[in-house]
């Protein structure tokens, strides 16, 4: 049902609403918790356009761990208080080679990218208290100098953000 009333709402638009060349789209498998380590999101990049992207993910490190250093995620409390949340991908340091982490997207194809309760930190690193919140992905796109230029497209250099998901975080 809810993917008829998503082809409902591309269909209805403007024939001069421009879609805009990447979307992001955040998903959570839920929206009630009984504690806030289990919080966990997707994120989907998605190419609407009819050219190739390149996005600059952030970087890619010797051992394969990813820091997603373009993806920012803005938390907010029930009263509007913002939280800092900081995307650590469970890296605890660099101590190597870094690497370009691109995401080549074809006109039209899509990525998922899942977050968990261990690629991130909220506040200070405590976790979230009881309460109700919510929380949107922000990409931003920029060159990255680990892309080898003269092997690689220019990066895309705008930014998209996702819709808003809500969550609750009940008392344990």
């Amino acid at each position: 049902m809810a993917g008829s009333l998503s082809l409902i709402s591309r269909a209805a638009e403007l024939p001069n609403q421009k879609k805009a060349a990447l979307e992001l789209a955040l998903e959570t498998p839920k929206s009630v918790l009984k504690s806030s380590e289990g919080v966990s999101f997707t994120v989907f990049f998605h190419n609407n356009s009819t050219n190739h992207l390149l996005l600059n993910g952030g970087e890619l490190l010797g051992n394969g761990s990813q820091i997603w250093s373009s993806l920012e995620a803005e938390l907010k409390s029930e009263t509007g208080l913002r939280i800092p949340m900081s995307l650590g991908w469970g890296v605890p340091g660099v101590a190597g080679r870094i690497y370009f982490l691109g995401l080549p997207l074809r006109a039209g194809s899509s990525y998922k990218l899942s977050v968990s309760a261990h690629d991130y930190l909220a506040g200070a690193g405590e976790r979230l208290k009881p309460g109700k919140y919510e929380i949107r992905f922000v990409y931003r796109g920029r060159q990255s100098d680990y892309r080898d230029s003269t092997q690689m497209p220019d990066c895309w250099q705008r930014e998209a953000q996702s819709n808003v998901v809500k969550f609750e975080v009940l008392g344990e």
